[in-house]
Order: C-alpha cells, then structure tokens, then sequence
C-alpha cells in the first residue's frame, strides 16, 4: 500500500477509537422486546419528563433500523416536552435527530438538528447540556474528516463541561482532543490531553473510562516504540476489563497487544492475540469487532507474503462489514485488497480494489482517507508509467491533505510526485518536489520517506552534475537506511527477547531468594565468628581472675612469691595477648574467605546470567525459525495428505522446508543448510528469504530456475567473489500442478539431493537424482542444474529431504542407510502417512537409543 507508517497508524487508531472503544453494551435480549416493554411503560401513569425521555428511548431503538420511526418518536418527545416545558428532553430529542441524518450522510440535516438542541440548551441555561451537543458536534466533523472543526467543538465542549465541573464528561472530551492531535501527529498535546483525561476518569471512578484511556496511552506509546510503557498501560487497560467484565474490552485489548507484537516483528506472537482477541468477539457474535481483527490478521499475512492466508482473511472481513452495511470499515478493507494486489504485481486488480474504496470513501466525505486513496492511485499510475494520471491523482491528494494539516502524508505525496517527474526526467522539477518532501518527513519524524527522497534526489543532483549534493543525499541515504536497519533489527531482536519477556518477573524473584541466601549464609558466618570471638575473651578473663583471686589469698600468707605471682601475671598477660593475636588472625583469615566466597558467588551470578541470557536467545530464535517456516495450515491446505519429520539437531536448524503458490502451482522445497545450530539457522534464514523474493516476488515457478536463481542470490549474499567462501545448501525442489482430476505433474530439480517416489498401484519405489551441484559452490566446468517432470496418478507418494536422517548412526555407529529407509518406505506404502511418520520416527529413536543425534533431520512425504 502507498500509505506511509504514520499516515496508517493515524488511520488505524481513529478507525479503531471511533468504531470500538465507544460501542454500547445492551442486555442480550432483542430489539423488538425492548421496543414492546418500552411502549407499554409510556401507556402507564407516569411523570411527563418520564414519558418525554421512554420516547426519546424508543427513537434510539429504531436509530439505525427505521429512520421514519426514529423521526416519528422524536417528534412526539419534542412536542410533548415543548408543550410541557421540559428542555432536557427537547435537547435529546433533536441530537438523536442530528445523529441520524449523519449516520445518513446528509451533513446540512445533522448540522440543522444539532443547532437546534444547542440552542434550546443555551437559552436554558444549560451548560452541561450545551457541552454534551457540542461534543456530538465534534463527533460529525471527525466523522468526515474536518479535524480543525471537530477540535473546536471538543474544545468548547471541555470548556463547558469544565464550567459544571463535570469530571466524568471533562474526561470524554479530553480523551477527543487527545485522539485528533495523534491523528495530527501533536504528539505532546495527545499526551497531555490523554493524561487529563486519565485523571479525570480517575477522579469521576468511571473504571469503564479509565480502560478506554489506557489502551489508547498503550497505542500512543506503542507508535514511540516505548515498550514498557506500551505493556503497563495495556496490562492496567486488560485487568480493568476482567474486573468490570468488560469482555468487549479484553478483546479489544487482545487485539491490541497483538498489534505491539507485529509492530515488533513478533507475527507469531501477533497472531497468538489476536486469536484470543477474535475467539472472545466470536463468543459475544461482534461482528464488528470480529472485522477489525480479520483486518490485522490479512495485515500479518501480507507482511509475511502469505498471499492467499491474507485474501482470506480479507474476504471474511468484507462479508462481515457488507452485512453491517459499515462502509467506513468496508473503505479499509478494499483499500487493504488493493494493497494485496499491488504488492503482488497485479495493477489491474489492485485499482478496482482502491476505486471501490475510494467511492466508499467519497459517500462518506472522509477528506483524509480519499487524499489516502489518490496516492494509491497515483502509486500504481506511477510503476504503469501513466504519468499524467498519476500527477492528476497527487495533485488531488495534496490539495485535500494542505487543508487537513497533516504533513505525514503530505510529505508523502510530495514523495510521489517528485518520483514521477524523476521518471519523466525533469530533474529540476524532481528536486523541487523532494526537497518539500524531505522537510516534511524531517518535521513529521518519517525515516522511511526521508531515505526514499535522499535517494532519488541523490540521483537527480547526479544527472544535473551537482556532485556535493549528490554525495551530501548520499550520506543522508546511507544514515537512514542504517536507521531504518537498526529499526528492523530492533524487531529481530524484540523476537529474541519475547521469551525473556514473559519468565523476566519470575527471575526476579528467584534472583531475589538466592541473594536473601547468600545474605543469611554471610550473617551466619559473621556471627559464629562474633561467638568465637567472645567464649575466647571470656575464657583469658576467666582464667585472669582465677589467678588474681589465688593472688589476693595467698598475699597475705607467702608475701616472699609476689615476685614469682607477678612474673606469673606477665606470662598470663602475653599469653592473652598472644590469644588476642590469633583472634585477630582468625577474623582475618575469616574475612578473606567471606571475601572469596563473595567472588566466587559473583563469577556465578554471572556466569548464570550469562547462561540464562544466551538460553533464552538460544530459545527464542527457535521462535523466530518456527515463525518464518510455512503454517500447518498452509501445509495442510495446499498438500491435503502429508507427513513432516522436523528435528533441529540443537535447538535451531540449519535444515528448512519452503511452501509456496504461484499461478496454481505449489512449489515445496526440502533444503540442507551448511552447518548447524546457529550458523546453520543464519544460512536457513538467508535461504528462506531469497526462496520468498524468487518464487513470491519475481513469479518463478520451474525447479530448476529457482535453483539457478538461488546459486546467483547465495553468492551475492554471502559476498562469495570476495570473500572466496563457499557456504551454501544442497537442495530439492519440486513443483506440483494438476493437469486433470486424476493425474498431477510433478517437475523436480535437485541439488545433490534426490526425490523418491511410488506410483500408484505399483510395488517400486523408483529415484531422481538431483544434479550434481551444491548451491554455494562455484565449479569450473559451468554445471547447471536439471529438472524432471512426469505425470502421476491420484494416490501416489513421493518423498524429499535432508541427509540428516540417512547418516544418523547407531552406538555402533552404523547408519541408517539409504538403502533401509527404501525398503521401510516401500514396505509400509500402503499405510497412511501418518502411520508412516510415526514408524520412521520409532524406528529412528529405536536406532539412536544410546547415542546423540549428529545432524539436523528433516523429511517429508506427501500423497497426491
């Protein structure tokens, strides 16, 4: 899609604020039922204003069902509050009125009926109620996307709501404000409005409030990458929820934390959430909420070139929102179709997608999104090189997005309008363009808009020979391409961390106990010391009394051994003082092994830390590998009968398996990676996207082309010309198209890896061999790789995959052997795949049993 990041994410939270957090919760009883129970309440003997309020009640009930019946009631209620002077029930009645015309579009309708009830409210005197008008005010003028009198409205409703001191509606509007300044990118007056409305919600004890405006601090901070405090205001959103038992909520919140996740490049993560997030709109039959989420499910889809997963998802979102007749998530989605179809190369498609969402858009007067819609146009125009429709279309865009305010996107359509006129070579036109792009994008914080324009205007300073400027948008490219690098790697990284994540509150308090121990093992030995110290002095004190009390006695009788007692005084004085001597020594030498003891609890502090830390890298780059490998789903999908032995060596692997669809072929690959572990799981990465940019993106679809173009890539990739390194992969590929109801053409190359296969009804199991060529390696005599193809009947089997299990030794260190394998797969033919799987993988713990596994495993068979 041409819509950049931030003109998408202010897209998206205004879909999702508008449409969601404010839907009303009702009892689960029908319409009609409450419609029944309400008419029978205005035939009993109640107050007037009671009566006036049941049918302004009843006229909500028909609001978007039944436009003539809604006018009918409101009518009643005006003329009967009119008549009995009850201006608060004239003030509903009218603004019921105005919200039905702008469900219906008709703005000078809404507009008339809004002034009315804001009048009656005026001359009444009645603040809260002329705030609660001009708040629904607001509400129209968003709706349509005239976001400078939609915040005037919300302004002047906060003020009047300030006036009552109404904390609870000061609150509503404040949380308004908050979400037009983030549509306008006025990331300091969100979040001041955001945190008063927080403290507003907060003073008013409207818990319901309080979720509503920590999820939306939760989508502010998630668009400034601050993740912990993304997941403080989401968890204190979500523990609301449950404890009003807001289901609603939840979901909602589900789905938010799923976004976090793909912003991350956590899909796996992303997908998990927001799973949890449609099962509860399911059990609730929100069909509403259901589409949003189809919606960012199609969005991980594209992201990971799951084409038919995301059309899928897209298709159930459309049926969804046709039957709500909701044509502001209808425009969303068509535009999100068009974007399928541009990323797949196919224009003519991608623009009936953005025409339907464009008319869409149109009947809703939603300025922001149709300005959205002229740049997809003016995108595809562009790569069709029909220049002068694309300028039309930009020049479309650029004159609704000045009026608007929003420099994201107006940066953004500068972008594309200075690419054409690069295109069409008018350089010093390219540059004027750009170089308000490029201020733009700088003011609006957009690195990806600020490298596109770096780079094309370093292209025309070129071709007009001025080589500084040149060189100085070269500099400027390289800064945020490593930026926008350092971004992506930020997402590689948070999957990484994931795992770390969720066990970080658990190892803090293990951490905490083995420090308490270590801190009670230290006082213990500080004081048996302490007591060791003083049974020593109490001991020298003991014994020097003893002898002071035979010298008092003997004093009087021996006077002649003085001398001698006195002498024996000294020797007992040294001999204590020697006793203090070794105390001394002996606290010392306790000392110092508390001190080492010390070290040595440090050194494994850190060196467990450094464990932990390299486990759980370890660990989530095993969640990482599993995301990139092809969904159970798809495999099921695409191969409908199969079996799939995937064992990584270590906790990552270097071997890989690779679905794909192109034109009704289903391409599946079996790779074997130089290496394992780590290295190896690098080499598979590497793999799997140029296999993506190969198959998906450059539409190849013969085995033997995919391995002639993946030779190319891997030695461009891994720099091989100069590094003179040959890391590589061996390889099968194969390709499946069915050619009537009954026989399927398989076409297979390989590189140094062979394909087996059983035909139907046949008792051999027969061999291709693949072509004698590693991927990675250069060899001398120019070898290429060579494909096979036959046809086969309903029913047979073929198998691929790794030589891990084939070389897997015994304790005797015996293989496996390629021979046994045969005979095992031709013996149990007839057996389900399952049935095999689960024999060759006994049969293969029965083989191992005493030994470790050598090599990485991977083998599949499938059954046409």
């Amino acid at each position: 899609m041409t819509n950049n990041f931030y003109s998408y994410l202010r897209n998206s939270f205004l879909f999702l604020i508008s449409n969601f957090l404010f839907i009303p919760i009702y009892a689960q009883i029908g319409t009609e039922q409450i419609i029944d129970s309400l008419v029978k309440k205005t035939k009993q003997n109640i107050s007037i204003e009671e009566k006036v309020n049941t049918y302004n009640l009843i006229a909500k009930q028909y609001q978007s069902e039944d436009s003539l019946r809604t006018l009918e009631y409101t009518q009643i209620a005006i003329n009967l509050a009119e008549k009995n002077n009850y201006p608060e029930g004239e003030i509903e009645a009218y603004s019921i009125r105005g919200k039905l015309y702008d469900n219906l579009n008709n703005k000078q309708l809404t507009q008339s009926n809004y002034q009315k009830a804001y009048s009656i409210a005026n001359i009444s005197n009645l603040v809260e109620k002329e705030g609660d008008v001009l708040y629904k005010m607001g509400d129209m003028f968003r709706n349509r996307g005239e976001s400078d009198k939609a915040l005037s409205k919300y302004k002047a409703a906060f003020q009047k709501f300030k006036d009552v001191e109404s904390e609870y509606k000061m609150g509503e509007a404040n949380y308004e404000l908050g979400a037009l300044f983030f549509g306008r990118s006025m990331y300091t007056e969100t979040l001041e409005a955001w945190k008063l409305a927080l403290k507003n919600k907060e003073t008013a004890n409207d818990k319901q409030g309080i979720s509503d405006v920590c999820n939306a601090l939760g989508v502010f901070y998630n668009r400034l990458n601050e993740y912990d405090k993304v997941l403080l205001f989401y968890k204190r959103s979500l523990v609301i929820s449950k404890e009003i038992g807001d289901e609603r909520g939840i979901g909602r919140t589900y789905n938010n934390l799923g976004k976090v996740s793909q912003d991350r490049g956590d899909l796996l993560k992303a997908l998990e959430y927001y799973q949890k997030s449609l099962n509860i709109k399911k059990k609730l039959d929100d069909k509403r909420g259901m589409s949003y989420t189809y919606y960012n499910i199609a969005l991980v889809h594209k992201q990971q070139d799951s084409f038919e997963l995301a059309l899928e998802y897209i298709e159930k979102g459309l049926k969804i929102n046709e039957e709500l007749q909701n044509k502001e998530n209808l425009g969303y989605l068509y535009s999100l179709l068009g974007g399928l179809h541009e990323s797949k190369g196919e224009y003519d498609k991608a623009l009936i997608a953005y025409n339907e969402s464009l008319k869409i858009r149109e009947e809703l007067q939603d300025q922001s999104n149709i300005a959205s819609s002229y740049q997809a146009f003016a995108s595809i125009y562009l790569k069709l090189k029909e220049y002068e429709k694309g300028i039309s279309y930009i020049h479309k865009s650029i004159k609704i997005i000045k009026v608007l305010g929003e420099k994201s996107q107006l940066a953004q359509s500068y972008l594309i309008l200075g690419t054409i006129k690069y295109d069409q070579k008018q350089y010093t036109t390219a540059l004027r363009h750009l170089n308000k792009s490029i201020v733009l994008a700088k003011e609006s914080e957009d690195p990806g808009v600020i490298r596109a324009c770096a780079e094309i205007l370093s292209q025309s300073y070129e071709k007009l020979g001025n080589y500084k400027e040149a060189y100085l948008n070269h500099v400027l490219l390289k800064k945020m391409t490593d930026s926008l690098s350092n971004y992506e790697n930020a997402k590689k990284i948070a999957r990484l961390e994931s795992d770390y994540e969720f066990r970080q509150v658990e190892d803090s308090l293990q951490k905490t106990n083995v420090l308490q121990t270590v801190k009670l093992e230290k006082e213990e030995i500080k004081n048996r010391s302490q007591r060791n110290i003083n049974i020593i002095i109490s001991i020298t004190l003991l014994i020097v009394l003893i002898f002071a009390f035979f010298i008092y006695r003997s004093g009087k009788k021996q006077k002649n051994l003085n001398t001698q007692l006195n002498e024996r005084s000294t020797e007992l004085l040294n001999a204590n003082n020697e006793l203090v001597v070794v105390n001394e020594e002996l606290h010392q030498t306790q000392e110092e092994t508390i001190a080492q003891r010390d070290s040595i609890e440090s050194q494994n502090v850190l060196l467990e830390k450094q464990h932990q830390n390299i486990r759980y890298s370890i660990r989530a780059a095993q969640t990482i590998q599993n995301a990139i490998l092809p969904l159970e789903e798809q495999m099921k999908k695409y191969l409908n009968d199969y079996f799939l032995i995937y064992r990584p060596r270590d906790v990552v692997s270097g071997d890989f398996y690779w679905l794909g669809v192109v034109d009704g072929k289903r391409i599946i690959g079996a790779i074997d990676c130089t290496g394992h572990g780590v290295p190896g799981a690098f080499m598979s990465m590497i793999g799997f996207t140029l296999l993506n940019k190969i198959v998906n993106t450059n539409r190849v679809t013969e085995p033997e082309q995919i391995l002639e173009n993946l030779r190319v890539d891997i030695g461009i990739a891994l720099r091989q010309e100069q590094t003179g390194k040959s890391d590589g992969m061996d390889a099968a590929i194969i390709s499946l198209e069915e050619v009537s109801t009954s026989q399927t053409k398989v076409t297979f190359a390989g590189a140094k890896r062979p394909l087996w296969y059983i035909e139907n009804q046949d008792n051999n199991l027969k061999e291709i061999k693949g072509s004698k060529i590693s991927i990675g390696i250069k060899y001398k005599d120019n070898r290429k790789v060579h494909s096979e193809s036959l046809l086969l009947t309903k029913g047979s089997l073929i198998y691929l995959g790794s030589d891990g299990l084939i070389d897997q030794n015994n304790k005797e260190l015996r293989k496996f052997g390629t021979s046994n394998l045969k005979d095992f797969l031709l013996k149990n033919s007839s057996l389900s795949l399952q049935n095999q799987k689960e024999l060759i993988e006994k049969t293969l713990d029965s083989h191992m049993q005493g030994t470790k596994q050598r090599d990485d495993i991977l083998w599949m068979g499938i059954k046409l």
